[in-house]
């Protein structure tokens, strides 16, 4: 069974002319395997969207995910390439 929740992935690009590479964080979902380990994520960092008959709650559920995200350590992009 796949799981899935959001998480802060740190990714990291070479900056041309400049020593050090330029790093960014977004939050992406990240699915996970049967053994609970990080094995994906989605493309494009997460938005917050909503159909309206999903009523008021459902931004607030997805705002409360993505800050729960943000109080765990961040994973990096190429640990998912290895």
């Amino acid at each position: 069974m796949t799981t899935w929740d959001y998480r802060v992935i740190e990714f990291e690009t070479a900056a041309p002319g400049e020593a050090e590479p330029h790093r960014w964080r977004a939050i992406h979902e990240v699915f996970y395997n049967d053994t609970g380990q990080p094995v994906a994520y989605g493309e494009n960092p997460a938005i917050v969207l909503w159909e309206v008959a999903e009523g008021g709650n459902s931004p607030s559920n997805t705002l409360e995910r993505m800050q729960m995200a943000l109080s765990k350590p961040a994973l990096r992009a190429e640990e998912f390439y290895k």
